[in-house]
């Protein structure tokens, strides 16, 4: 089995020679953890609009891999502070019928203060 480096137009690919946006490997589609940054390298704004962005890219890259947000069957969020989890989760839930297994870890952040989320996904290919 091989695996292929998996790359979208709609996702910034910020640094692709240190680590994929997301690798097909058999049945499987593994996902960087995104943020809110747009495919114009732009940070949305605020928790729900960084969930938000964090999930289209993972949308993004599951689509061009041949699958889609049906299939995630794990996620990974990391949070700055637990005081956004409500709003977060508001924006996360509306992405899933069933919702998928999820890990949450809250983190000292990421060098940029205003990065608030960045969301991890594995999904299989139908």
């Amino acid at each position: 089995m091989d695996k292929e480096r998996i790359t979208s137009e709609k996702v910034k690919d910020i640094a692709p020679s240190y680590f994929s946006n997301a690798i097909r490997f058999g049945g499987l589609v593994f996902t960087t953890a995104k943020s809110g940054i747009n495919a114009d390298g732009k940070l949305a704004r605020g928790i729900k609009g960084q969930t938000r962005q964090s999930l289209e890219n993972i949308k993004a890259l599951l689509e061009a891999a041949g699958t889609n947000m049906e299939h995630v069957l794990k996620t990974t969020v990391y949070l700055t502070s637990t005081k956004n989890f409500e709003k977060m989760n508001e924006v996360y839930s509306s992405y899933f019928k069933i919702p998928p297994a999820r890990a949450i870890v809250i983190t000292r952040g990421w060098g940029v203060r205003s990065r608030l989320v960045e969301i991890e996904a594995i999904a299989g290919i139908p």
